[in-house]
């Protein structure tokens, strides 16, 4: 009975660690699955970030509220903090950044239930400033990649 006991709980603990996917990189892109907030660090060349270096990933188990995320800044994080959850209308993408000037990038959404990624629109991200997008789609993950200087 104990010997089942512990197998069990082993079993559901592996299920537990092989279903949370962690972001990548991959050619340039940041790829954040669902439910993630990320502290990020950049090098930066020639206006554009070339690199990205996690400084810590966190799971999140419950969805955001979308007027909370417009005020829900961290306590403390390095260059770029990245929260993609689900929320009480669909997902949002919330995005702070500690940098000397205005960012833009480019996104591409991955929606349950369909094969192709979805290149979508976002709005400049301006420095210590709460940026939040969102979508009525339920998205598996997000893309993230060509991350520049926005010249106004």
């Amino acid at each position: 009975m104990k010997t089942n006991l512990i197998l069990l709980i082993f079993l559901i603990s592996t299920l537990t660690l092989i279903g949370q996917e962690k972001t990548s990189f991959k050619k340039g892109k940041i790829i954040i699955p669902i439910k993630k907030e990320l502290n990020l660090k950049t090098q930066i060349k020639k206006e554009k970030i070339v690199k990205f270096e996690i400084i810590e990933e966190k799971d999140l188990t419950e969805p955001s509220e979308f007027m909370n995320s417009m005020e829900e800044k961290p306590e403390s994080f390095n260059d770029i903090y990245i929260k993609f959850n689900k929320s009480d209308f669909g997902t949002l993408l919330t995005v702070i950044h500690k940098l000397e000037k205005s960012i833009i990038y480019k996104a591409k959404i991955k929606i349950k239930g369909r094969q192709d990624l979805v290149e979508t629109s976002i709005h400049p991200c301006y420095p210590n400033v709460i940026s939040v997008e969102q979508w009525r789609d339920d998205i598996e993950k997000i893309e993230l990649y060509d991350f520049k200087y926005y010249k106004e």
